[in-house]
C-alpha cells in the first residue's frame, strides 16, 4: 500500500458509488473488502467515506433522484488543478459535461462529464479533500482502465486533455494501451470485444484483494455476481464482478506490480 500526498493532473484520484440502499451496499463492501465508514452528516447527503487500514479508499452516497434510469455504478474522477479549465477542454474536444463546475464545502472543486464515445468520468480539484489516502492496498484502489470501442479516438481524447503518454502492450485482436504520465503507468485503455456486446463504453475500476478467488466466494455470499472469471495476468490474478445492485467492479490480486 501507497500512502499518497499529492496527484498529478490526469491521475486517477476518487471513486465513489450512488446505491439505491446504501445500507446494504456498505454491509456488502464490508464484507467483500473489510471496508469501515465515516457516515457524513444530512450536510453531506448521507456521503460515506469507505476506509481500508483506517484510510480514505472510496466514497459512497445514497441515490439521487436526478440520476433518472440510469443504473449503479463506479464513477471514476481523474485529478485536476483547475477543474474549469479542465471542464472547458472536455467539451472544446468532443466531450459533454453532465455536471457543472461546482464547489464541494470544505473538499473540493469538480465536474462530471463523458468523452466522445459516452464513457463518464469526473475531474476533482482537490482541497480539504485529497482523494485516495492510499493506492495499491487491500481494498484499495488499484487499477482503472477505459472500455471504449473507438480505441483510437479515445487515445487523442485523453492524449490532449492529460498529455497521457500510450503504451501498446495489446496483441492480435486484443487492443490494450497504457497510458502513463512523468513515465508512471496510471491506468489503461482497452477496445471492447464483441463479446461485450451492447454494454456501454465505461471506466472500469479495480480493487486489491489478497486472493482473487477467495474474494469472488465473499463476493456471492454476499449477493454479488461473477461477471468475468479469474484468469492470470502479468499484473495479478483478475477477475470482474458486480455488487447486489448490479454495479460492476474488479478486483486483482495484489502483486509488486499492482501494490505500487
Amino acid at each position: 500500500m501507497v500512502e499518497r500526498t499529492s496527484y498529478i493532473d490526469g491521475e486517477p484520484c476518487w471513486a465513489d458509488i450512488m446505491a439505491r440502499d446504501p445500507e446494504a451496499a456498505r454491509d456488502f463492501y464490508q464484507k467483500v473488502f473489510g471496508w469501515t465508514y465515516q457516515i457524513g452528516g444530512p450536510e453531506s447527503g448521507g456521503y460515506a467515506l469507505c476506509l481500508a487500514d483506517g484510510k480514505p479508499v472510496a466514497g459512497l452516497m445514497p441515490w439521487q433522484s436526478q440520476m433518472g434510469d440510469i443504473p449503479p455504478h463506479w464513477a471514476l474522477y481523474l485529478s485536476t488543478a483547475q477543474t474549469d479549465e479542465t471542464a472547458q477542454a472536455i467539451t472544446a474536444s468532443g466531450g459533454r459535461i453532465m455536471v457543472e463546475p461546482m464547489d464541494v464545502p470544505g473538499s473540493g472543486r469538480m465536474a462530471f462529464g463523458a468523452d466522445p464515445a459516452g464513457a463518464a468520468f469526473g475531474v476533482w480539484q482537490p482541497e480539504g479533500h485529497l482523494g485516495f489516502a492510499s493506492t495499491g492496498g487491500l481494498g484499495a484502489f488499484a487499477w482503472a482502465e477505459l472500455n471504449t470501442r473507438e480505441s483510437a479516438a479515445a487515445d487523442r481524447f485523453y492524449h490532449g486533455l492529460f498529455g497521457y503518454e500510450q503504451r501498446q502492450i495489446g496483441q492480435g485482436d486484443f487492443d490494450y494501451t497504457v497510458w502513463s504520465l512523468a513515465g508512471k503507468e496510471i491506468c489503461g485503455r482497452m477496445l471492447m470485444p464483441p463479446e461485450m456486446g451492447d454494454v456501454p463504453p465505461h471506466w472500469m475500476i479495480y480493487f486489491g484483494v489478497d486472493d482473487t478467488d477467495a474474494a469472488i466466494v465473499r463476493v456471492t455470499e454476499a449477493g454479488g455476481a461473477l461477471r468475468y472469471p479469474p484468469h492470470d495476468s502479468p499484473y495479478g490474478r483478475l477477475a470482474g464482478v458486480s455488487d447486489p445492485e448490479g454495479a460492476a467492479f474488479c478486483i486483482v490480486g495484489l502483486t509488486p506490480n499492482t501494490a505500487s
